[in-house]
């Protein structure tokens, strides 16, 4: 149902695909660094079947999208209380890329294309016992193409956004957030700027399992 990505359309023109449409795979690996330090990195991608109907045009297209990622996580521990001068630094880069062939006898042989990519950086550091702050930075389009039927291709800019994070870990089960962002956002008109304020609460009911890395 993903209308950006992997969506399955209803029109005479298109194929029926049956499933399963949509292939996901990663890898994980994570060297030895010792008792105090801790490191891994990871490879992902998804690809699957696309499809799209314009009834502007009357037009219909058929193809996929795939997305490639990698990112890492660093992690050192102080070994103290609660966490403690503890650091986490990771990272996250996807590419997204469409194509879509026309479909319908009266195709004019334009596509649907696109190519677009977005990361974020963050970094943790514990300066209290279940204390934490934090700054982190998104970034989307950074690579922003978008080819459609009857138009050029258009190269659109990028977003971005600049986040300071606290949070109080109460306890195994519960988290309180909150979170000051600013943020760059390129959109159809114009480019925009806006202040977010977000506040969260995290509970775990029940038993917890293995913790994450």
């Amino acid at each position: 149902d993903n209308e950006q990505s992997f969506a399955v359309a209803e029109d005479d023109a298109l194929v029926e695909h049956n499933a399963p449409r949509l292939y996901t795979a990663f890898m994980k690996i994570g060297p030895e660094l010792g008792e105090q330090h801790a490191l891994l990195f990871g490879l992902s991608a998804v690809g699957g079947q696309h499809q799209v109907v314009e009834e502007a045009l009357l037009k219909a297209a058929d193809g996929y999208t795939l997305i490639y990622g990698t990112d890492f996580v660093y992690k050192y521990s102080a070994q103290r209380s609660h966490g403690e001068g503890d650091v986490v630094v990771q990272g996250e880069y996807f590419y997204r890329t469409m194509n879509l062939d026309g479909a319908g006898a009266d195709w004019d042989g334009s596509d649907w294309e696109a190519d677009q990519d977005g990361y974020y950086l963050q970094g943790l550091y514990g300066f209290l016992p279940r204390w934490r702050a934090g700054l982190r930075w998104d970034q989307v389009g950074v690579m922003n193409r978008v080819q459609e039927p009857y138009e050029t291709r258009n190269v659109f800019g990028s977003s971005e956004r600049a986040s300071f994070v606290v949070d109080w870990k109460l306890s195994e089960f519960s988290l309180l957030r909150a979170q000051l962002g600013r943020g760059w956002y390129q959109t159809d008109e114009a480019r925009e700027d806006a202040w977010e304020v977000l506040l969260q609460w995290q509970l775990t009911f029940g038993k917890h399992g293995a913790h994450d890395f």
